[in-house]
């Protein structure tokens, strides 16, 4: 697919499905780090942070899609 192909749309759309499974990933992984039986493993990634911004860029590039969709 030649990227001169893509409308606005689709890329808006790709970009927060494909954030929205990352925040999706990172939300698992944060539980799975919380609920732990050993306590001193500790994990070097803070996964509550990553899939709070995520989220939130995820829904904002939705939203804009979601405009991009209705208003053409």
């Amino acid at each position: 697919m030649i990227p001169d192909d893509l409308t606005t749309f689709q890329l808006v759309a790709g970009s927060g499905l494909v954030l929205a499974f990352i925040a999706f990933v990172a939300g698992w992984l944060d539980r799975r780090n919380t609920r732990r039986r050993d306590l001193d493993r500790v994990s070097l990634v803070n996964w509550h942070q990553i899939s709070a911004l995520a989220l939130m860029v995820a829904i904002v590039l939705l939203s804009i899609a979601a405009h991009l969709w209705f208003s053409a």
